[in-house]
């Protein structure tokens, strides 16, 4: 059983090999390239052992081929399944598997999407590191942290990047059917994706929003058809109580240590309450309801501040798609919107710091390039433990700089975009 994966990564190298071959003109991407694809190769390995968040699906999709609660106890390893019925009914005729095999099947799809991503984000702006090769250098180094703890826990938020980027690319190609059913069933697996529905709502495009009403609906009673409607509908109740963003639980966060939004940033500095293996640092003592009102207001001011600089982004960048630029945007605000996200889902962010990697670049402003650096700095995304120690780096969670940083680097990023947008407009007039 523990061959099987070797044998798939060998084959895996031989597609890389050539890869590397076609690009051996080139001496420093070909070495990234291999270096990148040994790497992968590695952590194959690493990912398919011990537990970890894909033991969490696989173990609901067990529990719903036993017609269970696959939202109550007993929680395996103690954790909750957050996702759809319908994600684990596909799961569900994987149980029989030796779990190692499916792992491994996992590892490979959410490499495929990644790929993807990356041929996606080559499609729609301009990459011509061979100007500056450092800038495909930094921003390797800038996601690799991220990348490594997706693959490390077996997490759903490639797969999530992947059906946004995707039906964005879909719906640029004009299959509005297809970009709809693809964002529909990441958003039906992880309610992520809602954050990215004002972008489409920008386009004006009334099908867009008909059909988008209906393939959620329908995604949302497929399962019915397998299981029975009844109970259908008993785990879309017991799921929406999981997930209800007016539930105390995903405001005030502290029954676990490490999440990084912005609800547990304001709860981390402005709260009282005790958070879960963390000392409280206490600057305020707030109430659950001024928490509450706090935290809503600020997701609702960086929503509708990203929708007003999106909404006047008309003219064309250097380097970047107009509409991924915006896309790009609502993508990146849903590691700090939505409540209990962790280090991981910020690979959100990505798209963003690329585009604004290149934009900075066009501008060649060096406080731009400062701030940038900064903020890449305070988020924590070249602080490894293998180099700054496992302490220092537990300092960028604790004191949620993590979400500090990338916060600045998205006002940072709505700077950049508008200030290229003035000049634009001064010199078109």
């Amino acid at each position: 059983m523990g061959v099987r994966p070797f044998y798939i990564v060998l084959s895996h190298m031989n597609i890389v090999s050539q890869i590397i071959r076609k690009h051996s003109k080139n001496p420093i991407l070909g070495t990234i390239l291999f270096a990148f694809f040994l790497w992968v190769a590695a952590l194959v390995f690493r990912t398919i052992k011990g537990l970890d968040d894909f033991d969490v699906f696989f173990h609901a999709g067990k529990r719903m081929s036993s017609g269970e609660d696959i939202y109550g106890l007993p929680y395996f390893n103690h954790l909750k399944f957050y996702y759809s019925p319908l994600f684990a009914l596909l799961l569900s005729p994987w149980a029989n598997y030796p779990i190692l095999w499916v792992k491994t099947c996992w590892f490979f799809l959410n490499y495929a999407c990644l790929l993807r991503c990356v041929f996606i984000l080559k499609q729609y702006t301009d990459w011509n590191f061979k100007e500056s090769p450092y800038l495909l250098i930094f921003i390797l180094i800038c996601s690799g942290k991220i990348v490594l703890h997706n693959f490390l826990a077996n997490q759903l938020t490639i797969f999530v990047l992947w059906t946004l980027l995707e039906s964005f690319h879909l719906y640029k190609k004009g299959k509005s059917v297809w970009a709809i059913i693809v964002f529909c069933v990441g958003l039906n697996f992880k309610i992520l994706s809602i954050v990215v529905l004002p972008f489409y709502f920008l386009m004006k495009d009334m099908r867009y929003k008909f059909l988008f009403v209906l393939v959620t609906l329908v995604l949302l009673m497929i399962p019915a058809f397998w299981l029975s409607w009844n109970y259908n509908l008993f785990l879309l109740e017991r799921w929406w109580a999981g997930i209800n963003p007016a539930d105390k639980f995903h405001v005030v966060q502290i029954s676990e240590q490490g999440f990084l939004d912005i609800s547990s940033l304001v709860t981390r500095y402005l709260s009282s309450a005790k958070i879960v293996n963390e000392q409280a640092i206490n600057i305020g003592s707030l109430s659950f309801k001024a928490i509450f009102v706090l935290t809503n207001g600020l997701r609702i001011v960086l929503l509708y501040v990203t929708i007003m600089v999106m909404k006047n982004l008309k003219h064309p960048l250097p380097y970047v798609h107009i509409d991924l630029a915006k896309i790009a945007a609502f993508v990146a605000l849903i590691p700090v919107l939505l409540p209990h996200q962790r280090d991981y889902s910020f690979l959100l962010d990505i798209p963003m710091l690329l585009i604004l990697l290149l934009l900075i670049y066009s501008l060649k402003n060096r406080w731009l390039n400062l701030f940038l650096i900064v903020f890449v700095g305070v988020s924590g995304l070249l602080s490894w433990s293998f180099w700054a120690g496992k302490g220092f780096v537990e300092l960028f969670y604790s004191y949620r700089l993590i979400t500090i940083g990338t916060l600045g680097l998205f006002l940072l990023y709505l700077y950049v975009i508008n200030k290229i947008q003035k000049n634009n407009i001064l010199i078109s007039a």
